[in-house]
Protein backbone atom coordinates (compact mmCIF):
# COMPACT_ATOMS: atom_id res chain seq x y z
CA UNK A 1 0.00 0.00 0.00
CA UNK A 2 1.40 3.39 -0.96
CA UNK A 3 2.09 5.89 1.81
CA UNK A 4 -0.31 8.84 1.98
CA UNK A 5 2.50 11.39 1.68
CA UNK A 6 5.98 11.34 0.18
CA UNK A 7 7.17 13.38 3.14
CA UNK A 8 8.74 16.17 1.14
CA UNK A 9 8.25 18.51 4.08
CA UNK A 10 10.65 18.18 6.99
CA UNK A 11 7.96 19.06 9.51
CA UNK A 12 5.89 16.04 8.49
CA UNK A 13 8.46 13.66 9.94
CA UNK A 14 9.68 10.39 8.46
CA UNK A 15 7.28 7.79 7.11
CA UNK A 16 8.07 4.21 6.15
CA UNK A 17 9.08 5.31 2.64
CA UNK A 18 11.55 7.84 4.01
CA UNK A 19 13.05 5.40 6.50
CA UNK A 20 13.46 2.67 3.87
CA UNK A 21 15.10 5.12 1.46
CA UNK A 22 17.44 6.43 4.15
CA UNK A 23 18.47 2.95 5.20
CA UNK A 24 19.12 1.98 1.58
CA UNK A 25 21.18 5.14 1.02
CA UNK A 26 23.11 4.44 4.21
CA UNK A 27 23.96 0.94 2.97
CA UNK A 28 25.25 2.34 -0.32
CA UNK A 29 27.33 4.91 1.60
CA UNK A 30 28.91 2.01 3.50
CA UNK A 31 29.86 0.42 0.19
CA UNK A 32 31.49 3.51 -1.28
CA UNK A 33 33.36 4.11 1.97
CA UNK A 34 35.18 0.81 1.52
CA UNK A 35 35.86 1.33 -2.19
CA UNK A 36 36.95 4.97 -1.81
CA UNK A 37 39.40 4.17 0.96
CA UNK A 38 40.90 1.44 -1.23
CA UNK A 39 41.16 3.85 -4.16
CA UNK A 40 42.59 6.70 -2.11
CA UNK A 41 45.39 4.51 -0.74
CA UNK A 42 46.35 3.46 -4.27
CA UNK A 43 46.45 7.11 -5.39
CA UNK A 44 48.60 8.05 -2.40
CA UNK A 45 50.90 5.12 -3.15
CA UNK A 46 51.24 6.26 -6.76
CA UNK A 47 52.11 9.74 -5.51
CA UNK A 48 54.78 8.37 -3.15
CA UNK A 49 56.34 6.40 -6.00
CA UNK A 50 56.23 9.41 -8.32
CA UNK A 51 57.77 11.63 -5.63
CA UNK A 52 60.57 9.17 -4.89
CA UNK A 53 59.40 8.73 -1.31
CA UNK A 54 59.32 4.97 -1.59
CA UNK A 55 61.46 2.51 -3.53
CA UNK A 56 59.43 -0.57 -2.62
CA UNK A 57 57.31 -0.07 -5.72
CA UNK A 58 57.80 1.47 -9.13
CA UNK A 59 55.79 2.44 -12.19
CA UNK A 60 55.35 -0.90 -13.91
CA UNK A 61 53.05 -0.06 -16.82
CA UNK A 62 53.96 3.24 -18.47
CA UNK A 63 51.53 2.55 -21.31
CA UNK A 64 48.60 2.78 -18.88
CA UNK A 65 50.14 5.84 -17.24
CA UNK A 66 50.40 7.81 -20.48
CA UNK A 67 46.98 6.67 -21.69
CA UNK A 68 45.42 7.83 -18.41
CA UNK A 69 47.29 11.12 -18.73
CA UNK A 70 45.74 11.66 -22.16
CA UNK A 71 42.26 10.77 -20.91
CA UNK A 72 42.51 13.32 -18.10
CA UNK A 73 44.31 16.04 -20.04
CA UNK A 74 47.60 15.73 -18.15
CA UNK A 75 50.56 17.08 -20.12
CA UNK A 76 52.93 14.33 -21.28
CA UNK A 77 55.46 16.20 -23.39
CA UNK A 78 58.73 17.14 -21.77
CA UNK A 79 58.22 15.12 -18.62
CA UNK A 80 59.43 11.71 -17.52
CA UNK A 81 57.12 9.00 -16.21
CA UNK A 82 57.50 10.08 -12.59
CA UNK A 83 56.58 13.69 -13.38
CA UNK A 84 53.50 12.61 -15.33
CA UNK A 85 52.52 10.20 -12.53
CA UNK A 86 52.87 12.95 -9.93
CA UNK A 87 50.55 15.29 -11.82
CA UNK A 88 48.09 12.47 -12.47
CA UNK A 89 48.06 11.40 -8.81
CA UNK A 90 47.38 14.98 -7.72
CA UNK A 91 44.49 15.14 -10.18
CA UNK A 92 43.13 11.86 -8.79
CA UNK A 93 43.40 13.15 -5.22
CA UNK A 94 41.33 16.14 -6.28
CA UNK A 95 38.62 13.74 -7.47
CA UNK A 96 38.23 12.80 -3.81
CA UNK A 97 38.46 16.31 -2.33
CA UNK A 98 36.71 18.40 -5.03
CA UNK A 99 34.02 20.62 -3.48
CA UNK A 100 32.43 22.39 -6.46
CA UNK A 101 33.34 20.80 -9.80
CA UNK A 102 32.03 17.49 -11.14
CA UNK A 103 34.07 14.29 -11.23
CA UNK A 104 36.34 14.26 -14.27
CA UNK A 105 36.14 10.45 -14.38
CA UNK A 106 32.47 10.68 -15.45
CA UNK A 107 33.79 11.72 -18.89
CA UNK A 108 35.01 8.15 -19.44
CA UNK A 109 31.39 7.08 -19.95
CA UNK A 110 29.57 7.33 -23.31
CA UNK A 111 28.35 10.87 -23.97
CA UNK A 112 24.69 9.87 -24.10
CA UNK A 113 24.97 8.32 -20.65
CA UNK A 114 26.61 11.49 -19.33
CA UNK A 115 23.62 13.44 -20.65
CA UNK A 116 21.21 11.13 -18.84
CA UNK A 117 23.04 11.73 -15.54
CA UNK A 118 22.99 15.47 -16.14
CA UNK A 119 19.25 15.47 -16.89
CA UNK A 120 18.58 13.46 -13.73
CA UNK A 121 20.73 15.80 -11.65
CA UNK A 122 22.82 12.97 -10.18
CA UNK A 123 26.30 13.91 -11.38
CA UNK A 124 28.51 13.66 -8.28
CA UNK A 125 31.01 16.28 -7.23
CA UNK A 126 34.01 15.20 -5.14
CA UNK A 127 33.86 11.61 -3.88
CA UNK A 128 34.32 12.61 -0.24
CA UNK A 129 31.79 15.46 -0.42
CA UNK A 130 29.20 13.25 -2.10
CA UNK A 131 29.66 10.52 0.51
CA UNK A 132 29.55 12.83 3.52
CA UNK A 133 26.49 14.74 2.30
CA UNK A 134 24.64 11.47 1.78
CA UNK A 135 25.55 10.25 5.26
CA UNK A 136 24.38 13.58 6.66
CA UNK A 137 20.98 13.12 5.01
CA UNK A 138 20.54 9.72 6.66
CA UNK A 139 21.10 11.04 10.18
CA UNK A 140 19.10 14.30 10.13
CA UNK A 141 15.76 15.58 8.84
CA UNK A 142 17.13 17.91 6.17
CA UNK A 143 15.47 15.79 3.47
CA UNK A 144 12.57 13.43 4.05
CA UNK A 145 11.55 13.03 0.41
CA UNK A 146 12.15 9.37 -0.40
CA UNK A 147 12.63 10.14 -4.10
CA UNK A 148 15.33 12.73 -3.42
CA UNK A 149 17.07 10.24 -1.15
CA UNK A 150 16.98 7.54 -3.84
CA UNK A 151 18.36 9.97 -6.43
CA UNK A 152 21.12 10.70 -3.94
CA UNK A 153 21.72 6.93 -3.67
CA UNK A 154 22.42 6.62 -7.38
CA UNK A 155 24.57 9.75 -7.27
CA UNK A 156 26.72 8.11 -4.58
CA UNK A 157 26.95 4.94 -6.65
CA UNK A 158 28.29 6.89 -9.64
CA UNK A 159 30.96 8.41 -7.40
CA UNK A 160 31.96 4.79 -6.77
CA UNK A 161 31.69 2.99 -10.13
CA UNK A 162 32.80 5.90 -12.33
CA UNK A 163 34.88 7.51 -9.60
CA UNK A 164 36.93 5.84 -6.90
CA UNK A 165 36.68 2.26 -8.19
CA UNK A 166 37.69 3.24 -11.73
CA UNK A 167 40.54 5.37 -10.38
CA UNK A 168 41.68 2.46 -8.20
CA UNK A 169 41.93 0.12 -11.19
CA UNK A 170 43.93 2.68 -13.19
CA UNK A 171 46.40 3.22 -10.34
CA UNK A 172 46.66 -0.51 -9.68
CA UNK A 173 47.53 -1.18 -13.34
CA UNK A 174 50.16 1.58 -13.34
CA UNK A 175 51.81 0.31 -10.16
CA UNK A 176 51.51 -3.46 -10.52
CA UNK A 177 51.03 -3.95 -14.25
CA UNK A 178 47.87 -4.45 -16.26
CA UNK A 179 46.44 -7.94 -15.65
CA UNK A 180 46.90 -10.45 -18.43
CA UNK A 181 45.64 -14.05 -18.63
CA UNK A 182 47.54 -16.54 -16.51
CA UNK A 183 46.94 -20.29 -16.46
CA UNK A 184 47.28 -21.56 -12.93
CA UNK A 185 45.70 -23.65 -10.15
CA UNK A 186 42.81 -22.03 -6.19
CA UNK A 187 47.83 -23.91 -4.63
CA UNK A 188 46.91 -22.89 -1.15
CA UNK A 189 44.37 -25.72 -0.84
CA UNK A 190 46.93 -28.02 0.80
CA UNK A 191 47.30 -25.50 3.63
CA UNK A 192 43.59 -25.56 4.50
CA UNK A 193 42.24 -27.26 7.62
CA UNK A 194 39.75 -29.87 6.42
CA UNK A 195 38.41 -30.20 9.97
CA UNK A 196 37.17 -26.62 9.85
CA UNK A 197 36.29 -26.15 6.21
CA UNK A 198 35.19 -28.12 3.17
CA UNK A 199 38.42 -28.29 1.15
CA UNK A 200 37.80 -29.30 -2.51
CA UNK A 201 39.32 -32.64 -3.40
CA UNK A 202 40.12 -31.60 -6.95
CA UNK A 203 42.59 -28.86 -7.87
CA UNK A 204 41.18 -27.28 -11.04
CA UNK A 205 43.29 -25.50 -13.63
CA UNK A 206 41.91 -22.06 -14.49
CA UNK A 207 42.76 -18.92 -16.45
CA UNK A 208 42.44 -15.53 -14.74
CA UNK A 209 43.51 -11.94 -15.38
CA UNK A 210 41.30 -10.62 -18.18
CA UNK A 211 41.68 -6.84 -18.08
CA UNK A 212 40.09 -4.74 -20.84
CA UNK A 213 43.51 -4.43 -22.50
CA UNK A 214 44.00 -8.19 -22.34
CA UNK A 215 40.62 -8.84 -23.94
CA UNK A 216 41.40 -6.36 -26.72
CA UNK A 217 44.74 -8.06 -27.34
CA UNK A 218 43.21 -11.54 -27.50
CA UNK A 219 40.50 -10.31 -29.86
CA UNK A 220 42.74 -8.45 -32.28
CA UNK A 221 46.41 -9.04 -31.51
CA UNK A 222 49.08 -6.46 -30.84
CA UNK A 223 48.42 -4.19 -33.81
CA UNK A 224 44.66 -4.59 -34.18
CA UNK A 225 43.62 -4.82 -30.53
CA UNK A 226 39.94 -3.85 -30.32
CA UNK A 227 36.48 -5.05 -29.41
CA UNK A 228 35.49 -5.28 -33.10
CA UNK A 229 35.49 -9.10 -33.26
CA UNK A 230 33.30 -9.29 -30.13
CA UNK A 231 30.87 -6.67 -31.44
CA UNK A 232 30.70 -8.48 -34.76
CA UNK A 233 30.05 -11.80 -33.04
CA UNK A 234 27.15 -10.25 -31.11
CA UNK A 235 25.75 -8.58 -34.22
CA UNK A 236 26.05 -11.87 -36.15
CA UNK A 237 24.16 -13.70 -33.37
CA UNK A 238 27.06 -16.03 -32.58
CA UNK A 239 27.16 -14.54 -29.10
CA UNK A 240 23.70 -13.59 -27.84
CA UNK A 241 24.98 -11.09 -25.28
CA UNK A 242 27.09 -10.52 -22.18
CA UNK A 243 26.40 -11.01 -18.49
CA UNK A 244 28.51 -9.81 -15.58
CA UNK A 245 28.28 -11.84 -12.37
CA UNK A 246 29.70 -10.13 -9.28
CA UNK A 247 29.66 -10.29 -5.50
CA UNK A 248 30.57 -12.50 -2.55
CA UNK A 249 29.20 -15.58 -0.82
CA UNK A 250 26.27 -15.41 1.59
CA UNK A 251 25.82 -18.02 4.30
CA UNK A 252 22.07 -17.83 3.74
CA UNK A 253 22.43 -19.61 0.39
CA UNK A 254 23.84 -22.96 -0.67
CA UNK A 255 27.50 -22.30 -1.43
CA UNK A 256 28.32 -21.93 -5.14
CA UNK A 257 24.93 -23.23 -6.29
CA UNK A 258 23.31 -20.09 -7.72
CA UNK A 259 26.45 -18.80 -9.41
CA UNK A 260 27.54 -22.02 -11.06
CA UNK A 261 24.05 -23.17 -12.07
CA UNK A 262 23.44 -19.77 -13.69
CA UNK A 263 26.89 -19.63 -15.31
CA UNK A 264 26.53 -23.06 -16.90
CA UNK A 265 23.07 -22.18 -18.19
CA UNK A 266 24.18 -18.85 -19.67
CA UNK A 267 27.22 -20.37 -21.38
CA UNK A 268 25.00 -23.07 -22.84
CA UNK A 269 22.76 -20.32 -24.25
CA UNK A 270 25.64 -18.48 -25.96
CA UNK A 271 26.13 -15.79 -23.34
CA UNK A 272 29.69 -14.63 -22.63
CA UNK A 273 30.11 -14.30 -18.85
CA UNK A 274 32.36 -11.83 -17.03
CA UNK A 275 33.06 -12.48 -13.34
CA UNK A 276 34.89 -10.89 -10.43
CA UNK A 277 35.56 -11.59 -6.78
CA UNK A 278 34.50 -14.58 -4.76
CA UNK A 279 32.05 -15.76 -7.40
CA UNK A 280 34.83 -16.08 -9.95
CA UNK A 281 36.60 -18.39 -7.51
CA UNK A 282 33.43 -20.49 -7.34
CA UNK A 283 33.46 -20.92 -11.11
CA UNK A 284 37.18 -21.68 -11.08
CA UNK A 285 36.57 -24.50 -8.62
CA UNK A 286 33.87 -25.83 -10.95
CA UNK A 287 36.27 -25.84 -13.92
CA UNK A 288 34.46 -23.06 -15.79
CA UNK A 289 37.48 -20.73 -16.08
CA UNK A 290 39.52 -22.78 -18.51
CA UNK A 291 39.27 -22.63 -22.30
CA UNK A 292 38.44 -26.32 -22.51
CA UNK A 293 35.18 -25.60 -20.70
CA UNK A 294 33.92 -23.83 -23.83
CA UNK A 295 34.01 -27.11 -25.73
CA UNK A 296 32.19 -28.94 -22.96
CA UNK A 297 29.52 -26.43 -21.95
CA UNK A 298 29.10 -23.64 -24.49
CA UNK A 299 26.46 -23.25 -27.15
CA UNK A 300 27.58 -23.61 -30.76
CA UNK A 301 28.07 -19.89 -31.45
CA UNK A 302 29.94 -19.12 -28.25
CA UNK A 303 32.01 -22.28 -28.64
CA UNK A 304 33.08 -21.25 -32.12
CA UNK A 305 34.02 -17.78 -30.90
CA UNK A 306 35.99 -19.08 -27.91
CA UNK A 307 37.86 -21.62 -30.04
CA UNK A 308 38.77 -18.97 -32.61
CA UNK A 309 39.93 -16.34 -30.12
CA UNK A 310 41.32 -18.73 -27.52
CA UNK A 311 39.43 -17.53 -24.44
CA UNK A 312 37.23 -19.28 -21.91
CA UNK A 313 33.46 -18.69 -21.99
CA UNK A 314 33.78 -17.18 -18.50
CA UNK A 315 36.32 -14.38 -18.05
CA UNK A 316 37.83 -13.70 -14.62
CA UNK A 317 38.21 -9.90 -14.44
CA UNK A 318 39.70 -9.44 -10.99
CA UNK A 319 38.71 -9.14 -7.36
CA UNK A 320 35.57 -7.55 -5.97
CA UNK A 321 37.09 -4.06 -6.14
CA UNK A 322 37.49 -4.50 -9.91
CA UNK A 323 33.77 -4.60 -10.75
CA UNK A 324 34.11 -1.27 -12.56
CA UNK A 325 36.25 -3.09 -15.17
CA UNK A 326 33.00 -4.66 -16.39
CA UNK A 327 31.56 -1.16 -16.84
CA UNK A 328 34.70 -0.35 -18.82
CA UNK A 329 34.00 -3.34 -21.09
CA UNK A 330 30.45 -2.07 -21.67
CA UNK A 331 31.72 1.41 -22.53
CA UNK A 332 34.35 0.01 -24.92
CA UNK A 333 31.69 -2.00 -26.75
CA UNK A 334 29.68 1.21 -27.23
CA UNK A 335 32.77 3.12 -28.40
CA UNK A 336 33.60 0.35 -30.90
CA UNK A 337 30.30 0.96 -32.66
CA UNK A 338 27.51 -1.03 -34.23
CA UNK A 339 25.58 -1.68 -31.00
CA UNK A 340 24.02 1.67 -30.21
CA UNK A 341 25.30 4.81 -28.55
CA UNK A 342 24.61 4.05 -24.89
CA UNK A 343 25.27 1.29 -22.39
CA UNK A 344 21.51 0.97 -21.80
CA UNK A 345 21.03 -0.27 -25.37
CA UNK A 346 23.52 -3.12 -25.13
CA UNK A 347 22.48 -6.79 -24.88
CA UNK A 348 24.07 -6.94 -21.44
CA UNK A 349 22.89 -7.75 -17.91
CA UNK A 350 24.54 -7.80 -14.47
CA UNK A 351 23.81 -10.37 -11.75
CA UNK A 352 24.50 -10.05 -8.03
CA UNK A 353 23.53 -13.53 -6.84
CA UNK A 354 24.25 -12.96 -3.16
CA UNK A 355 23.82 -9.25 -2.36
CA UNK A 356 25.09 -9.73 1.18
CA UNK A 357 27.03 -6.54 1.96
CA UNK A 358 27.21 -2.81 1.36
CA UNK A 359 29.81 -3.12 -1.39
CA UNK A 360 27.61 -5.44 -3.46
CA UNK A 361 24.70 -3.03 -3.01
CA UNK A 362 26.61 0.01 -4.30
CA UNK A 363 27.88 -2.04 -7.24
CA UNK A 364 24.33 -3.01 -8.16
CA UNK A 365 23.29 0.65 -7.98
CA UNK A 366 26.07 1.90 -10.22
CA UNK A 367 25.23 -0.71 -12.85
CA UNK A 368 21.57 0.35 -12.85
CA UNK A 369 22.58 4.03 -12.99
CA UNK A 370 24.79 3.15 -15.97
CA UNK A 371 21.88 1.54 -17.82
CA UNK A 372 22.45 -2.17 -17.04
CA UNK A 373 19.65 -4.30 -15.57
CA UNK A 374 20.67 -6.01 -12.33
CA UNK A 375 19.30 -9.38 -11.23
CA UNK A 376 19.49 -10.16 -7.53
CA UNK A 377 19.50 -13.61 -5.97
CA UNK A 378 18.46 -12.13 -2.62
CA UNK A 379 16.14 -9.16 -2.04
CA UNK A 380 17.17 -5.57 -1.41
CA UNK A 381 16.65 -4.39 2.17
CA UNK A 382 13.69 -2.13 1.39
CA UNK A 383 10.75 -4.42 2.18
CA UNK A 384 9.38 -1.88 4.69
CA UNK A 385 8.20 0.31 1.82
CA UNK A 386 6.26 -0.80 -1.24
CA UNK A 387 6.83 2.62 -2.77
CA UNK A 388 10.63 2.40 -2.52
CA UNK A 389 10.60 -1.20 -3.73
CA UNK A 390 8.43 -0.29 -6.71
CA UNK A 391 10.77 2.54 -7.65
CA UNK A 392 13.90 0.38 -7.55
CA UNK A 393 12.31 -2.52 -9.42
CA UNK A 394 10.22 -0.56 -11.91
CA UNK A 395 10.09 3.24 -12.05
CA UNK A 396 13.85 3.76 -11.97
CA UNK A 397 13.91 2.36 -15.52
CA UNK A 398 12.22 5.55 -16.76
CA UNK A 399 15.23 7.54 -15.58
CA UNK A 400 18.24 5.32 -16.29
CA UNK A 401 16.98 2.66 -18.70
CA UNK A 402 17.49 -0.22 -16.23
CA UNK A 403 16.18 -1.56 -12.94
CA UNK A 404 16.61 -4.24 -10.27
CA UNK A 405 14.99 -7.69 -10.52
CA UNK A 406 14.79 -10.18 -7.62
CA UNK A 407 14.84 -13.84 -8.70
CA UNK A 408 16.02 -16.49 -6.26
CA UNK A 409 15.98 -19.34 -8.80
CA UNK A 410 19.08 -19.34 -11.07
CA UNK A 411 17.30 -21.07 -13.96
CA UNK A 412 14.49 -18.50 -13.89
CA UNK A 413 17.17 -15.81 -13.69
CA UNK A 414 18.71 -17.23 -16.87
CA UNK A 415 15.31 -17.03 -18.59
CA UNK A 416 14.94 -13.37 -17.63
CA UNK A 417 18.47 -12.59 -18.81
CA UNK A 418 17.67 -14.09 -22.21
CA UNK A 419 14.42 -12.09 -22.32
CA UNK A 420 16.17 -8.80 -21.48
CA UNK A 421 18.99 -9.46 -23.94
CA UNK A 422 16.56 -10.34 -26.72
CA UNK A 423 14.64 -7.10 -26.10
CA UNK A 424 17.88 -5.18 -26.51
CA UNK A 425 18.73 -7.12 -29.67
CA UNK A 426 15.25 -6.43 -31.08
CA UNK A 427 15.68 -2.69 -30.41
CA UNK A 428 19.06 -2.78 -32.16
CA UNK A 429 17.62 -4.68 -35.11
CA UNK A 430 20.13 -7.52 -34.80
CA UNK A 431 17.93 -10.29 -33.45
CA UNK A 432 18.05 -12.39 -36.57
CA UNK A 433 20.00 -15.35 -37.80
CA UNK A 434 22.81 -14.51 -40.18
CA UNK A 435 24.32 -16.88 -42.67
CA UNK A 436 28.07 -17.35 -42.77
CA UNK A 437 29.74 -15.97 -45.89
CA UNK A 438 33.04 -17.30 -47.16
CA UNK A 439 35.06 -14.38 -48.52
CA UNK A 440 37.08 -14.70 -51.71
CA UNK A 441 39.93 -12.32 -52.51
CA UNK A 442 37.59 -9.82 -54.20
CA UNK A 443 35.37 -9.71 -51.12
CA UNK A 444 38.39 -9.23 -48.87
CA UNK A 445 39.67 -6.31 -50.91
CA UNK A 446 36.24 -4.66 -50.78
CA UNK A 447 36.09 -5.19 -47.02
Amino acid sequence: MESKDTMSKVSDGACADTIAAKNFLRKVVGGISAHSNHGRHLVLTLKEVASGKTHDLQIKDEKVLYRAARLYGVKEEGGNAEEVALELSNLFLNEFSEQEGLLKTLKLAPKKRQGIWEAAGIEPKGIDRTTIEAMYKTTTDVDNDYLNLLHNTFQVSLADGWGCSRIASICSDILFGTPSPVRTSVDNLKNGNSAKANIPANNEIFVAGFSVDAIKYMLGGRYRASFRPLNDAIIANRILGITGIVGCNDAKQKTDDYTNTLTRELVKRNILVLQTGCLAVESAEAGLLKPEAALENAGAGLREFCETVGIPPVLHMGSGVDDSRILEVAAEIVFEGGLGDDIAGLPAVCVVPECMNEMATVVGCYFVASGVDVILGSPLCVSGSQVVGDYLHNKVRDEYGASFHFIDDPLKAADLIIELINKARDALGINKKTERKLFDMKDRRAL
